[in-house]
């Protein structure tokens, strides 16, 4: 019975947590993974790939790898994109698997670009048999615990000469996982909630023309905890990008970045903790690798932005 509590626990714990979606802090380049609607907006075939540690030696800490791939497509008179996200994200004795396929299309909205997308997937969650508590002799699972399930987002984009805006929302549909206890006893149900992501930043070069600033935010809610990162880059020639995040209730984020070695985008951020679980966890790491290319070049060139992927 003890287990059959403890596997409730950690289900409602799990379903009222407003981090069902993994945390990164190299948003700004990754904007396909929290908008769909951002797919196929620059001329380039964009590939990403990003592992966050969060909580560094906390025993089962997050664990989240993320490759992401966008192209335009430009069929049917129109400008549409195309792209897929892979994640693959684990925490205790947890571990998520989604992968989307984004779809989207961009056309003139007076003097800006208006993108529309939807991202449609599949979203798995398996449980790990060989965890338990520590106060405890047994395992609280006698085998793995698995289920996967479809899950629908969307959202939209708008640029405008160096302002962006976006509006997006994940688990759309308010799928739900069914799992079973150790003894077959019970069965409990995990579902995930609405997340809401808004995000906007304007970039402009300083007096120094080789230097581009791009203040940005992110704000994230599941309608009952909201949580933002307000974000202030610096990039250098094109080549050199250097900045701070802040992000409430939770650290400071210190990033670092170049793309000088053969258009191979590279980055590296650092979070300082400021949650009170910085008592018993060190700082968070971040890696990233992007690199964009081009078989083509677009024929209007201002109907297709390149909205800070650098």
């Amino acid at each position: 019975m003890k287990r059959i509590i403890y596997i409730l626990i950690i289900f409602s714990a799990i379903k009222l947590s407003a981090q069902q979606d993994p945390q990164i802090s190299h948003y700004f380049f990754l904007k396909g993974f929290y908008n769909p609607a951002y797919t196929g907006l620059t001329n380039d075939i964009n590939i990403h790939l990003l592992s966050h540690q969060q909580w560094r030696k906390f025993e089962n800490a997050p664990l989240t790898n993320i490759f992401s791939i966008d192209a335009p497509l430009n069929l049917f008179n129109g400008s549409e994109g195309i792209g897929i996200n892979i994640v693959d994200d684990r925490y205790g004795f947890v571990r998520d698997f989604r992968a989307n396929l984004n779809l989207a299309y961009n056309f003139d909205v007076g003097i800006g670009v208006m993108s529309v997308g939807v991202s449609p997937g599949i979203f798995s969650k398996k449980f790990e048999p060989q965890w338990k508590f520590p106060d405890q002799t047994e395992q609280i699972l006698s085998s793995d615990q698995s289920a996967t399930i479809f899950d629908l987002g969307a959202g939209v984009y708008y640029t405008i000469n160096n302002v962006f805006l976006g509006l997006s929302s994940f688990h759309l549909l308010r799928p739900s996982f069914y799992f079973t206890a150790t003894d077959n006893s019970t069965s409990s149900s995990i579902f995930l909630t609405n997340h809401f992501y808004f995000n906007g930043g304007y970039s402009f070069k300083t007096a120094n023309q080789s230097i581009e600033l791009t203040p940005s935010f992110l704000l994230k809610t599941d309608m009952v905890k909201l949580q933002y990162d307000i974000n202030l880059m610096a990039l250098y020639n094109k080549k050199v990008w250097a900045g701070v995040t802040y992000r409430n209730k939770d650290a400071v984020a210190f990033f670092i970045g170049t793309s000088y070695f053969f258009d191979l985008k590279l980055g590296f951020s650092y979070d300082l903790i400021l949650s009170n679980i910085n008592r018993v966890a060190t700082n968070t790491m971040e890696a990233y690798i992007g690199y964009s290319f081009s078989f083509f070049k677009a024929s209007n060139a201002q109907k297709y932005r390149n909205v800070k992927t650098l």
